[in-house]
């Protein structure tokens, strides 16, 4: 019994690291395929991204947001209009703010699209130079995280967009290359019902130390369970999105009628 447990410490150790790891890391991500309409070989443009959160502050932003909200809906006739104007000053800089990180994104988009990113710069660099050559610099990414997290990213995100309406396909799973840097392998596809589809492949390194001493079921779980929290957390953050945006003011009383004497 004791050998056993020995045995399995690594593999719980590691369990217990990716699950911590994965409530406070901002990994940066790799999305290689644009989805539109267009030849194949073209689609392909990596692009690796960081997104900002804590420079946009935008957990907090959406936070405060949604507090101001609910107390706007909660507050009595006397301090509803004090409440709104909270709530309407939240939201202006909570919208404004993801306005601008759509405008990074899609210049993002734009660049990469161009085959000008750095992504898209590093992989033309390493098909111009001698096999030899460039087996040693693929290896340099997986030496400093940094520029691993600039050239290949951490978790890769492929979205393959909508299906065409009279498709039968339910799910699409994406691939990686051999970097261990790369542990998540997230795919994203719409289905002919208009509903988004999302399968995750889990590498990072508790999961072969668990199927090594024969629980590749807990492996399955951490993983279902990580996948499952992030499409909770995407519809929940959706619904918030939709009542800020929807929400207007009604707290001014309706101006009386005036009648003119022509």
């Amino acid at each position: 019994m004791v050998r056993d447990k020995n045995a399995s410490r690594p593999a719980s150790l590691a369990a217990l690291e990716a699950i911590e790891s994965a409530q406070k890391e901002n990994p940066a991500i790799a999305m290689p395929v644009d989805a539109s309409q267009r030849s194949p070989r073209d689609r392909l443009h990596p692009i690796t991204l960081e997104v900002p959160l804590n420079d946009f502050d935008l957990l907090n932003l959406h936070q405060q947001t949604i507090v101001a909200f609910n107390a706007y809906e909660l507050a009595t006739a006397a301090g509803r209009a004090k409440a709104y104007a909270r709530f309407d000053e939240s939201q202006r800089l909570y919208l404004a703010t993801l306005a601008g990180f759509g405008m990074v994104l899609g210049r993002a988009k734009e660049i990469a699209g161009m085959g000008q990113s750095f992504s898209v710069g590093a992989i033309k660099l390493l098909a111009h130079l001698p096999s030899r050559l460039h087996r040693m610099m693929e290896m340099v990414p997986d030496s400093f995280d940094m520029l691993n997290d600039i050239i290949r990213g951490r978790e890769v995100f492929s979205n393959v967009g909508a299906v065409a309406p009279t498709s039968t396909l339910t799910r699409f799973m994406s691939a990686k290359d051999d970097s261990d840097k790369r542990t998540l392998v997230w795919g994203v596809m719409t289905d002919a019902n208009g509903v988004m589809r999302i399968t995750l492949r889990d590498f990072r390194p508790h999961v072969a130390l668990l199927e090594g001493v024969g629980r590749k079921d807990l492996a399955a779980r951490i993983t279902q369970d990580y996948l499952e929290t992030y499409a909770h957390g995407l519809n929940g953050f959706i619904r918030d999105l939709q009542l800020i945006t929807r929400s207007s003011r009604t707290t001014q009383p309706e101006k009386p009628e005036t009648n003119h004497e022509p």
